[in-house]
C-alpha cells in the first residue's frame, strides 16, 4: 500500500480522534452522551456498517478463499491463546495479576470498536470478509477463553453470550455473501446510512476516552513498551512473512495483518470490572497501545505492503 494513502487515512482518523478531545475537554462529551453514543454504535452503527460490507456487491471472493480464511483465523486464535500464555513468561512479568492481564490482552485486540472504522478506511471491499471473520471467532474466543481468564470464580460457557447485535449480524451478512441474497434497494441505503456514521462517531468517543487519561504518566511503564514491540510490531511482521511463506492470498494477508497490529480491546477491561478487578492497568495499557497504534499500523501497513 501507498505509505501517503496510508497516512492520508490514519490523519483523516487522528483529526477525529482530536475533535473527540476537543469535545470532552469543553465537556460536551460527558460520561452521559459518551455512554449513549457508546451504545449506539455497539448496538446499531457498527452491526450496520458490518452488514454494508456485504451489501454493495463489491466483494468478489471465492467461497474457497473465504473457507480458508476461516481456517486461518480459527487456527490464528488458536495460537494467540497459547501465545498469550508465554507473554508474561517472555516479558518477565511477576505480579500474578498481572500475567493474568498480559496474557488476556495479547489475544484480544480492538477488531471492532476501531478495527472496523480502520478496515472500512483502508482495505478494499474483498478484504473485508475477513474482517467480519475476524470478528466473530474474536467474539466466540473471548466469551469463553477471555471469559475464563479473567473470571473469579468457575464460570460456564454460555451462547446466549455470543448473541450480541455485532455478531447476529455478521452472521447474517456472511449468509448474504454465501447465497448471494439481493436486498431490496431501499433497504441497502438505509443500512448505509445508519453504518457511515460509526467511523465518525467512534473515533471522537476515542478521543473522549483519551483526554480523561493522564497521558503522560502512562507512558512511563517500561514493560508496557516491551509489549507493544513484541505484540503490535514484531508478532504482525512475522505472522504476515509466514502467511506469505505458505501461500494465503494477499486480501487475507492484508486484513488480518491489521486486525493484529490494533491497540488492545475494550472487553478484557469491561469483563474485569465486571469481577470487581482493579482495572488500573488494563485503562492504561488501552490507552497507550491506542495513541502508538496510529504510528505502528501505518508502519506496518507501508512497508509490509
Amino acid at each position: 500500500m501507498e505509505p501517503s494513502v496510508i497516512l492520508q487515512q490514519m490523519g483523516v482518523i487522528l483529526i477525529l480522534v482530536l475533535i473527540g478531545v476537543f469535545l470532552s475537554r469543553k465537556n460536551i462529551l460527558n460520561d452521559t452522551v459518551t455512554k449513549n453514543i457508546s451504545w449506539i454504535i455497539v448496538n446499531v452503527c457498527n452491526p450496520a456498517a458490518i452488514l454494508s460490507m456485504v451489501t454493495g456487491g463489491d466483494i468478489t471472493t471465492t467461497h474457497g478463499d473465504f473457507t480458508v480464511g476461516l481456517v486461518l483465523c480459527v487456527l490464528l486464535y488458536i495460537f494467540l491463546c497459547v501465545f498469550g500464555m508465554a507473554m508474561p513468561y517472555i516479558l518477565r512479568i511477576r505480579p500474578e495479576e498481572q500475567k493474568r492481564y498480559y496474557s488476556v490482552i495479547t489475544v484480544y485486540t480492538n477488531t471492532g470498536f476501531i478495527g472496523i472504522p480502520l478496515a472500512k478506511a483502508l482495505l478494499s471491499s474483498n478484504e473485508m470478509i475477513y474482517v467480519i471473520i475476524c470478528n466473530i471467532i474474536y467474539t466466540i474466543s473471548f466469551y469463553s477463553h477471555g471469559v475464563h481468564l479473567l473470571s473469579t470464580k468457575k464460570v460456564r460457557f454460555r451462547i446466549q453470550n455470543l448473541m450480541n447485535p455485532g455478531i447476529i449480524m455478521a452472521i447474517f451478512a456472511l449468509v448474504i455473501y454465501w447465497f448471494d441474497f439481493k436486498l431490496p434497494e431501499l433497504a441497502v441505503s438505509a443500512i448505509t446510512y445508519v453504518g457511515n456514521p460509526t467511523v465518525f462517531l467512534s473515533m471522537i468517543l476515542l478521543g473522549a476516552s483519551l483526554a480523561r487519561q493522564p497521558f503522560f504518566d502512562n507512558l512511563k511503564d517500561g514493560k508496557l513498551w516491551e509489549f507493544i514491540a513484541v505484540r503490535m510490531i514484531v508478532f504482525p511482521v512475522v505472522f504476515v512473512l509466514f502467511l506469505r511463506a505458505v501461500g494465503v492470498s494477499d486480501p487475507a494477508i492484508r486484513a488480518y495483518c491489521l486486525m493484529m497490529a490494533l491497540p488492545i480491546g475494550n472487553l478484557p477491561l469491561i469483563q474485569s470490572e465486571k469481577e470487581g478487578r482493579d482495572t488500573t492497568f488494563l485503562s492504561k495499557a488501552i490507552m497507550v497501545t491506542t495513541v502508538v497504534s496510529f504510528l505502528t499500523v501505518t508502519f506496518l501497513m507501508s512497508i509490509l505492503f
